[in-house]
């Protein structure tokens, strides 16, 4: 009986010494279900969905909204999220702001133009990313997109405490599902887990008291 009780504290030691970023799960930021098909809803921050929440850092009443896949914008088939672009005269500019349980990281994101016959520049937008890492630092990068509704891949955008994002050259930006993980393996562990490795040692100090015994 006490052999098979260690080896069952065995198995949930060898469970919790894995790294918790094993069992995350991507979450997918898609806006659905918030509006019709034709409607848009100006201004939707804060907006949360899946533990995420998106702020605009200078809110006007027709600063962002949430647009349908036929509100007579640019949206890729469904529903996006819109937001007035950093550097244009679109209700005097503005940024989101992503955050979560920090920390996180951002894998993909969908992109294009929102309004694209109010574009000055369409060949020259970019959409900044900017990330706060938790603990402190910051990672930045730049993506060029158009009027066509692209998925761009990032890398090294883990560890994130929040992330910054603003539209360059552009009139207003147009974004849809965000490929986002919880990292997981960068947080302490709760407190079930602290328990079941407690039970684990203990397990193994049993074990080495029987050992010695024999």
């Amino acid at each position: 009986m006490l052999k098979k009780n260690i080896q069952s504290a065995l198995l949930a030691l060898s469970l919790v010494t894995l790294p918790f970023s094993a069992f995350a799960t991507p979450v997918k930021l898609g806006f659905e279900g918030v509006v019709g098909d034709s409607d848009s809803s100006t201004p939707i921050t804060p907006y949360t969905e899946s533990g995420f929440t998106l702020t605009n850092l200078k809110p006007t009443p027709i600063n962002d909204g949430i647009f349908g896949k036929t509100s007579g914008v640019n949206t890729n088939g469904s529903a996006v999220f819109g937001f007035c672009a950093y550097d244009n005269t679109c209700d005097r500019g503005t940024a989101i702001r992503l955050t979560g349980a920090a920390p996180f990281s951002l894998n993909s994101i969908e992109i294009a133009s929102l309004f694209p016959n109010f574009t000055p520049q369409a060949a020259n937008t970019s959409l900044q990313l900017i990330g706060t890492l938790f603990g402190g630092g910051t990672i930045t990068t730049t993506l060029s997109y158009s009027t066509t509704w692209a998925a761009y891949s990032v890398s090294g955008f883990s560890n994130l405490q929040s992330l910054e994002l603003r539209g360059i050259n552009d009139y207003a930006v147009g974004i849809d599902n965000l490929i986002l993980n919880a990292d997981a393996g960068n947080r302490l562990p709760e407190p079930g887990s602290l328990a079941l490795s407690a039970l684990a040692l203990t397990a193994l100090g049993l074990r080495r008291r029987a050992s010695v015994q024999r």
